[in-house]
């Protein structure tokens, strides 16, 4: 379905297929199921926060941070109240409650969604919510947590944490130690392995646990492309695609830019690709991934 909205005024025209929906006051994102049926938005009511979900307010809230449609077309929202959240859908709570919640992400299909809490003992949880669950999952208490990541299908998790000054990445109930400088965690597109850069006196690429040195200074929050199963990753340098070997200082580089963007793997052509541009023209940068 084709959804986009005009304003006319102060009034706000929402098109969604063959749906007309007017509404005035809203705040942030358009919410849109996966069936491009429902709808939600958050706007506001006087000094209190409110989410329309399919044309239909929610109770006023203190605050409200939206989270997204689960599959069977319910709403998971969480509010504040005074100085504690919980997470509901539509207006069941479902949650226990906390100090704060954050980072607060739904998968594209529905059916997994986290958040981080800071729980009564000052320190911080992360809370996953599955069908596949009797009730929502906590996870282990941690000194801080953040860069909470989904897995692309399954009911799994990751994040860094620190626990007792030590950094760690957390993937559901394993436990990966990393330097002091420690990159954020993420899934490849297929969710086949987790993998993260950390660096102390070398930097590493892990990948479900095992460590490849990257044989170049690097940041950790450096972006970079991964071939599920495959021998290679790569990353752009401020001026070109550069394509790294796992198991040995072997490189490939493309031709050279002004400035290039984070590179993707491109599953339908096997290829990593980044954009690039030379006096104000825009290349597109391909190195053949194995």
């Amino acid at each position: 379905k084709l959804i986009f909205s005009y304003y006319s005024g102060s009034l706000e025209t929402i098109i969604i297929g063959d749906k007309k929906v007017e509404v005035t006051n809203r705040m942030g994102r358009l919410f849109i199921d996966y069936s491009g049926n429902r709808f939600a938005f958050l706007g506001y009511r006087g000094s209190t926060y409110v989410l329309n979900i399919n044309g239909i307010e929610t109770s006023g809230y203190d605050d409200i941070k939206p989270i997204g449609f689960w599959k069977d077309g319910k709403f998971v929202y969480a509010v504040r109240n005074g100085n504690l959240w919980q997470v509901y859908t539509d207006n069941k709570q479902i949650s226990e409650s906390y100090y704060a919640i954050y980072e607060q992400k739904m998968n594209l299909f529905g059916t997994v969604a986290a958040f981080i809490a800071k729980a009564g003992n000052g320190r911080y949880i992360v809370v996953t919510l599955s069908d596949e669950y009797y009730e929502p999952l906590i996870g282990a208490y941690y000194d801080s947590i953040i860069d909470l990541v989904l897995h692309p299908y399954e009911s799994m998790v990751a994040y860094r944490a620190i626990d007792k000054t030590n950094p760690l990445i957390i993937f559901n109930n394993t436990v990966y130690s990393c330097e002091r400088n420690c990159g954020s965690p993420k899934f490849s597109v297929d969710g086949q392995f987790l993998y993260f850069i950390t660096c102390d006196l070398e930097c590493y690429l892990v990948i479900n646990g095992k460590r490849y040195p990257m044989n170049t200074d690097m940041e950790v929050k450096t972006s970079i492309a991964i071939k599920p199963n495959g021998r290679t990753y790569a990353l752009s340098s401020y001026y070109t695609l550069i394509k790294r070997f796992l198991e040995k200082k072997d490189f490939e580089v493309d031709f050279m830019v002004d400035y290039t963007i984070a590179p993707i793997y491109n599953r339908l052509a096997d290829t990593y690709e980044t954009l690039g541009t030379i006096n104000d023209r825009l290349y597109m940068l391909v190195q053949r991934a194995e």
